[in-house]
């Protein structure tokens, strides 16, 4: 999900420097360390106003923005009570607050912070935005789709508008304006790569496999450490039967996250098809390991030990899969032959015997 939408030095302009401030004095240089980065000598210049002029508003709002740029996030809010009074008439002072209720996941307060902005500026497209992304966390998509078409309407080339609605959409099971939206993002704002990798998740969804490759392609290429994309790059590789190449991603992300255990089975799976058997067993074992619900990395271990006529270890992993899914008719059909193979391998000589003793006592039987 997007970054939150902040505008700190438009709220900190926001603020009249000949109302609340003389030149020099510790609000004002406060002010400016503050739009120059220096937090911490920012956070001093507005303390040693508050002991100099106790109860100002002026202070305590802008300490508030400080405090939100620093993470502090109930002292931004804190702040924000003593500023209210003066600046509870500004749409940026609810803007603010909004956003500080929306990092702190307080979305319905956000709601309330944000039409209050939206009461004081109703073109505010930034307070659009906001509340479309606090209604998409409370569940309300079709409401935040609304609140982004607004931000649009005020602003057509907002890419971030674009890209929320449409994770929105595709809550709402609408693909097609979903993909809309997310070209749309790409020709705005081609650096914006997070659009490429959701439009890619998306085409994979869909089965559009070689295009899902080209666009994690692209975003791959600037974020190369992403092993979830990796991963998934390669499983759309294995849908057009580019087994090699999917194992290269699978590796690569291995690399990146070896405790991920469903990369191992990924790559052995793409080894089994290449019948690479003994580099497909070892990955299959890293992946029971590894893996939270290991059952399919059994089965397929067993399958594949069966495979080999190594009936023994077959029934073994076959048994444990049976045991830790016992609906799934796959490891319970495949660990009755196995042992069927398996008890006949052992016992076929006695099987034999027995047979060749049947029909000679059958033959003895006819000639009395």
């Amino acid at each position: 999900m997007l970054l939150l939408k902040a505008t700190l030095l438009i709220l900190m302009l926001a603020i009249s420097l000949s109302t609340f401030a003389q030149k020099g004095s510790f609000l004002e240089q406060g002010i400016k360390s503050f739009e120059a980065g220096n937090k911490q000598e920012a956070l001093g210049f507005f303390n040693q106003h508050l002991i100099k002029v106790p109860g100002s508003t002026a202070a305590y709002y802008n300490r508030a923005q400080l405090y939100f740029a620093m993470d502090s996030l109930i002292l931004a809010l804190e702040d924000m009570s003593y500023a209210e009074p003066d600046f509870g008439n500004q749409a940026n002072f609810w803007q603010l607050k909004g956003l500080v209720l929306m990092k702190l996941e307080r979305y319905q307060e956000a709601l309330t912070a944000f039409d209050k902005t939206l009461e004081l500026n109703f073109l505010d497209r930034d307070a659009y935005f906001n509340r479309g992304y606090s209604m998409f966390k409370l569940g309300f998509p079709e409401k935040a789709i609304e609140d982004y078409d607004e931000a649009l309407k005020l602003d057509p080339s907002f890419p971030e508008a674009y890209y929320n609605r449409a994770l929105a959409y595709r809550q709402e099971s609408n693909d097609s304006a979903a993909l809309v939206d997310l070209g749309r993002v790409i020709i705005l704002s081609p650096p914006f790569l997070k659009a490429r990798l959701e439009r890619a998740n998306l085409y994979f969804e869909m089965g559009a496999y070689v295009t899902a490759e080209e666009d994690y392609t692209a975003y791959l290429e600037v974020y190369r450490d992403d092993a979830l994309a990796l991963n998934n790059r390669g499983l759309a590789r294995s849908r057009v039967n580019n087994h090699v190449g999917a194992i290269d991603d699978f590796s690569v992300a291995i690399e990146i996250m070896p405790e991920r255990g469903r990369f191992y089975f990924n790559r052995a799976t793409e080894r089994f098809f290449i019948k690479d058997f003994d580099a497909a067993i070892e990955d299959f074992t890293d992946a029971i390991e590894k893996m939270e619900d290991p059952q399919d990395a059994y089965y397929f271990r067993g399958k594949l030990y069966y495979e080999n006529k190594n009936y023994d270890k077959s029934v073994e992993d076959l048994k444990k899969a049976h045991e830790l899914k016992p609906d799934d008719r796959r490891a319970t059909d495949l660990l009755f032959t196995a042992r069927m193979v398996l008890f006949l391998s052992r016992y076929w000589i006695y099987l034999v015997a027995f047979a060749l003793l049947f029909i000679n006592g059958i033959r003895l039987y006819r000639r009395k």
